[in-house]
């Protein structure tokens, strides 16, 4: 069956999307998790945490993203103070510090492969969402809308993106790629219950693509792109 791609726009003032934070220290990647970007379009359809059938179904698309910004933005570190903490030995802690990292001034495209009819229902989602949606911290609300023009494409990721270009991709590993000389990275990243935080390991691999064939679904910024 002929794939289709779906690119969705995650561009605002701050973003964060964490693989490996723990406990009162927040980070985030460089490029959106796929947990993240899940999560949004989770919230966008109105499925619940914990229901693990949808997020099943969600699980068997394709997941990508593209580095947009060729100038290097800034990753920047907030302060936060948490009252009213419940502790482990019990009671509750009045003040406790927490210091969370967050990207500033990004944009990315997050790319989704799989059936259209798949796709195209997520794309409605996110023009109409069920649910507010926002880039990985309910305070950071995006700065464009996630679909722009002509957002679902015909054709895989290889189809829609042309190799040896000027921009950065994180994608997601196929069985039948070859992995010889690709620099593979790993993480748990793959949501199969937000309420219980259960993920499953995901690996995917950097390349760099020109994106003519898909400017027509990225939001317009003066001076970047």
């Amino acid at each position: 069956m002929k794939k289709w791609s779906l690119c969705i726009n995650l561009q605002g003032a701050m973003q964060s999307w964490g693989t490996e934070s723990k406990l009162s220290f927040r980070s985030t990647s460089l490029n959106p998790s796929r947990s993240g970007v899940t999560g949004i379009i989770a919230s966008a359809l109105g499925i619940e945490r914990d229901d693990e059938i949808a997020l099943n179904e969600l699980n068997k698309l394709r997941f990508a993203s593209l580095q947009l910004n060729k100038q290097i933005k800034s990753v920047e570190k907030d302060y936060h103070t948490i009252l009213n903490v419940p502790k482990l030995s019990g009671g509750i802690k009045e003040t406790e510090l927490s210091t969370r990292i967050y990207l500033a001034d990004w944009h990315f495209l997050a790319l989704f492969e799989g059936e259209k009819e798949c796709l195209e229902k997520i794309k409605h989602a996110l023009e109409y969402p069920r649910w507010h949606i926002y880039l990985g911290r309910k305070s950071f609300p995006p700065a464009s809308p996630f679909i722009y023009g002509n957002a679902l494409k015909e054709g895989c990721f290889e189809d829609i993106l042309s190799q040896n270009g000027e921009y950065q991709l994180y994608k997601e590993m196929i069985d039948t790629e070859k992995t010889e000389n690709l620099c593979k990275k790993i993480e748990y990243d793959i949501p199969f219950s937000f309420a219980d935080r259960k993920f499953n390991q995901r690996s995917y691999y950097e390349d760099w693509v020109d994106i003519a064939n898909i400017q027509d679904s990225i939001f317009p910024v003066k001076g970047e792109i």
